[in-house]
């Protein structure tokens, strides 16, 4: 497993191996997904939405032998929110991510069905869900991703989201992805820590030899100082019986 810490001194565009601290980190896709979302559901009326997500990876995408395109399959909790109206929903969702590595943006697609209980004044009750949406994901911190998406779903009518959410990075990396992490990570790095090392130790020795230049000219100037003779002590005078 390769440490997440260790994204910040990986390039962000393939095009320029090498490149260390400063540039931005990859996206890298994990066995599990974990995040959390919020924005605006509307069709005649605007509805406040928060929801949550798990997504289980299940390998690349049926469609493609490309390990670019990976498959998830989440599951994903809802509620909308307005003056007179809930809803609740619970959805799964297939899940295309297209990873570009080591670029820091990857787009998804995905479809999704199920349920929507939904109690307003001129419904209540279960309805059923389906739909689709597109977004994006990207690295922002060691610790979090970043996603945006609009999804447009039809349940007794149609209506379209605009979301933003954060994957939170609690699972291992896919096994593929962590390889091509370590490879060009570290690789990078080893390079980096021998060229450091090099420089040090050249500037090391062009330090010592102006330090014994400087120094030696003053250890000839300088007159060793002579030992004082020491005084005799006083001969002791017999005290008087």
């Amino acid at each position: 497993m390769v440490n997440a810490s260790s994204l910040t001194e990986i390039a962000s565009s393939p095009t320029e191996p090498g490149t260390l601290l400063g540039a931005a980190p990859p996206y890298v896709p994990r066995k599990t997904d974990y995040a959390f979302e919020g924005g605006m559901m509307s069709a005649r009326d605007e509805l406040f939405w928060a929801g949550a997500m798990m997504g289980a990876h299940v390998g690349r995408c049926v469609f493609s032998r490309s390990e670019t395109c990976q498959q998830f399959v989440d599951g994903i909790l809802g509620v909308g929110l307005r003056e007179g109206e809930t809803q609740g929903h619970f959805w799964l969702s297939p899940r295309w991510q297209f990873v570009n590595f080591p670029n820091r943006y990857s787009p998804f697609v995905r479809v999704f069905g199920g349920i929507a209980n939904i109690s307003r004044a001129e419904h209540r009750g279960a309805f059923g869900v389906f739909g689709g949406g597109i977004g994006i994901t990207t690295y922002l911190h060691d610790k979090v991703d970043l996603h945006a998406e609009t999804r447009v779903l039809m349940i007794d009518r149609a209506l379209f989201q605009v979301l933003f959410g954060v994957n939170i990075k609690a699972d291992r990396l896919i096994e593929y992805f962590a390889v091509k992490l370590k490879d060009f990570g570290l690789g990078t790095v080893h390079t980096a820590i021998d060229a450091t090392g090099t420089a040090i130790e050249a500037t090391g020795e062009g330090l010592g030899g102006i330090l014994k230049g400087v120094i030696a000219p003053f250890k000839k100037s300088v007159a060793p100082v002579p030992m004082a003779t020491p005084i005799p002590a006083a001969p002791q005078v017999p005290a008087d019986k």
